[in-house]
């Protein structure tokens, strides 16, 4: 991939709620790839609250499988309030 490929994001459709999405957009860098991970509204795609971020991972995969385990690790703590 050329790094003007970058940013990517991939979208994630969220059960229980017709208004928001988690997004995690993917980075590439000198050192790798970084992803933030947040929740959006589905229609403008402006964030609703950011989760968190990960640094250096080897490949665009591994960046959305860590993205994936902490979107959905923030949803079953909100869940659980």
């Amino acid at each position: 991939m050329k790094q003007n490929d970058y940013p990517k994001d991939f979208y994630v459709t969220l059960q229980n709620n017709d208004n928001l999405i988690g997004q995690i957009e993917v980075n590439k860098t000198s050192r790798g790839f970084n992803a933030d991970i947040a929740i959006v509204y589905k229609e403008t795609k402006k964030i609703f609250k950011h989760v968190d971020q990960v640094f250096n991972a080897e490949d665009e995969t591994e960046a959305c499988d860590i993205g994936m385990m902490k979107l959905s690790r923030f949803l079953k703590s909100v869940k659980s309030i």
